[in-house]
């Protein structure tokens, strides 16, 4: 089995499961001899947001952008990242409370083989945190991340 830190992953793909290949039928078109599929593995980035009536558009700007470039170089090393801090830019966004953001950002770190903690105060993060670690998923801070897979460490 390939390490957590890997950026691509072997398993079953979602409809055939390896159930079918193993009866003998034919896999379907996404998997490979094996009956299983590569993917990328999929990193959460969790970190700062803050509100714009708090930090200003400004300040919460800045924030996606640091989620941003994180993402950019997740992507390069193979990754695959998730950054919900896009959905800052979502028309109408602002007009949800922060626990309706919250039960959607737990759902998909539910699904992420690794999160990534981005350095900065944020209730939300540190929660997206505790659901990660409560589903047995790794986290990572950001600078440690950066060390392990060996990407160029130039966000601070």
């Amino acid at each position: 089995m390939k390490s957590m830190l890997s950026p691509v992953r072997d398993e079953h793909c979602l409809r055939c499961k390896g159930a079918g290949w193993l009866l003998g039928e034919s896999p379907c078109s996404a998997c490979n001899r094996s009956g299983r599929v590569s993917r990328r593995t999929r990193v959460y980035v969790a970190g700062p947001l803050g509100k714009p009536d708090v930090i200003g558009l400004d300040g919460v700007a800045a924030n996606v952008r640091r989620a941003a470039e994180a993402a950019i170089k997740l992507v390069a090393a193979g990754f695959a990242p998730m950054v919900p801090h896009h959905n800052a830019d979502w028309p109408g966004a602002w007009d949800y409370p922060h626990n309706v953001w919250m039960e959607i950002d737990l759902s998909w770190v539910s699904m992420a083989d690794i999160l990534v903690r981005l350095p900065g105060h944020s209730p939300g993060a540190d929660m997206e945190v505790a659901h990660a670690k409560m589903c047995g998923i790794p986290v990572y801070e950001l600078a440690t991340w950066e060390t392990l897979v060996g990407v160029e460490k130039t966000l601070v």
